[in-house]
Parts: structure tokens; C-alpha cells; sequence
């Protein structure tokens, strides 16, 4: 592993949500900015422990990582209702995404294997009939 002690990124995220876990978190925090932050809260690779962990040397200089443990529940109501508020009036951007009609699947997936697309891939399809309209009468599938 690169010395990320000495590491200072200008040009970064202000903010990363860690998602995958111990083996792709070195790589969140490198791209993230100086003075920006990594939230560490998932762990889908089934790794559970950053092998001889040494904070000064594994840690950009100047970025902040915190953790998030927790349940649907510790949320309070409000403040998920304010985030979805900002998400609708357009002053909060989920970030790049795209979307693939189903004879498009096979392209996705090759696209998010190779990396030509950032962010989530969502394959998107018509509801069936007697399903419960969703948002827009469309639902997603999200792809990576």
C-alpha cells in the first residue's frame, strides 16, 4: 500500500460514502479533497479489518474519516424528510447516473465492469400491470 500519509489532494470530493468496505477505502481516500471527509459505513466485501493499521501513515493528510453504524431507525423522521425535500426542489444532486433500456443489459454491465460510466447504472423497465405505480409509473434496477 502507497504511503497515503504524504498524500494531499486539492482537487477532490468534499465528501465520500464508503460503502464497499476495508479493500476499496484507500482508494475513497484519495479521492478525496483536502479538508473533505469519508464516511466508512459499509461492508460488502466481507473484509472487516485494514491490516496493519496505522492511521498517520493509511490517512490522507488533512482528510476526516468517520464511521456510521447504525439502523433505518436512528434517523430521525425530519431530518430524512429535509434530504428528500432538498433531493425534489433540485437542491441536492445524487450524483451521474445512467440509464439502459433492457436490451441495453449486457452493455451496462460491460460498461461498469470496465469503468466507462461513474456512478450508479440503472436499468430501468415499465411496471407490470396490477403493480403499484412508482415513482413516475417506471421502477429501476440499480447495476453497481
Amino acid at each position: 500500500m502507497a504511503d497515503h500519509g504524504v498524500d494531499v489532494v486539492t482537487d477532490g470530493v468534499d465528501a465520500a460514502l464508503e460503502l464497499v468496505g476495508t479493500p476499496t477505502l484507500p482508494d475513497t481516500l484519495a479521492a478525496t479533497r483536502l479538508h473533505g471527509t469519508v464516511c466508512f459505513t459499509g461492508m460488502l466485501s466481507n473484509q472487516w479489518t485494514v491490516k496493519n493499521f496505522y492511521p498517520i501513515a493509511y490517512l490522507p493528510r488533512g482528510v476526516r474519516l468517520t464511521a456510521y453504524h447504525g439502523e433505518a431507525a436512528d434517523l430521525p423522521a425530519e431530518v430524512l424528510q429535509r434530504h428528500l425535500d432538498r433531493i425534489d426542489s433540485g437542491q441536492a444532486i445524487l450524483g451521474p447516473t445512467h440509464v439502459y433500456p433492457l436490451e441495453d443489459i449486457r452493455t451496462a454491465h460491460d460498461d461498469l465492469e470496465h469503468g466507462r460510466r461513474v456512478g450508479k447504472l440503472v436499468r430501468r423497465f415499465s411496471r407490470t400491470r396490477g403493480e403499484p405505480p412508482a415513482s413516475g409509473g417506471q421502477r429501476g434496477l440499480s447495476l453497481g
